[in-house]
C-alpha cells in the first residue's frame, strides 16, 4: 500500500489487520488519529506515569512517532510506550538505534538502546504473540537525555 497516497479508513483497517493479523481496535480510553495520506494511529495519556502509550499504528510510522514525541514533549511527558509484534532487531534498525548492551535471562532478551540523539529506549520481552509464535517486546523510548537505564557497567542491570 503506497502511504502518500490517499486511501479511505476502511482500506487502512483492512492493510492493518492482513499485516499484523490482528483485528482492529480502539480500547476504552485511547484515542484514534487517521489521516488519508498517513494511516491511522491509536494512543493513550497516562498523566500519572507521565507516558503516552501507542497501542498500535499503520501507514506512516515514522510519522506517527513523531507526533506521539510532539503530543507527549507538549504534555511533559517523560517516555514513548509500545509493543512490538513483529521482529525485534529489524525493528531496532529501522527506528536508528544503537544497542549497547542485551541482557538474556532464562532465554528472554532485553535491549538497552540509544537513539540518534544519546537518549535511551529500554525493550524488555514480554511473551509470545499467539498468531505469530514471535517473541513480543514492551518498547520505553525515554523523551529526555539521561532518564531510563542507565548503561555503564556498574549501573547495567546483573544477569
Amino acid at each position: 500500500m503506497e502511504y502518500k497516497t490517499p486511501h479511505t479508513l476502511e482500506e487502512w483497517i483492512q492493510f492493518y489487520e492482513e499485516k499484523s493479523k490482528e483485528k482492529f481496535e480502539v480500547p476504552q480510553g485511547f484515542i484514534f488519529n487517521w489521516l488519508p495520506t498517513r494511516g491511522f494511529s491509536v494512543m493513550k495519556a497516562d498523566v500519572e506515569g507521565k507516558i503516552l502509550m501507542i497501542f498500535s499504528t499503520c501507514g506512516d510510522g515514522r510519522f506517527w512517532r513523531d507526533v506521539a514525541e510532539m503530543l507527549a514533549l507538549k504534555s511533559g511527558f517523560r517516555c514513548l510506550m509500545t509493543i512490538c509484534i513483529r521482529k525485534i532487531e529489524p525493528y531496532i534498525r529501522f527506528w536508528g538505534w544503537k544497542i549497547v548492551k542485551v541482557q538474556e535471562v532464562n532465554g528472554q532478551k532485553r535491549y538497552f538502546c540509544v537513539d540518534d540523539i544519546g537518549r535511551n529506549v529500554l525493550i524488555t520481552h514480554r511473551g509470545l504473540n499467539i498468531e505469530t509464535g514471535l517473541p513480543t517486546y514492551a518498547v520505553t523510548q525515554y523523551l529526555i537525555q539521561g532518564e531510563g537505564p542507565m548503561f555503564s557497567e556498574e549501573n547495567s542491570p546483573k544477569e
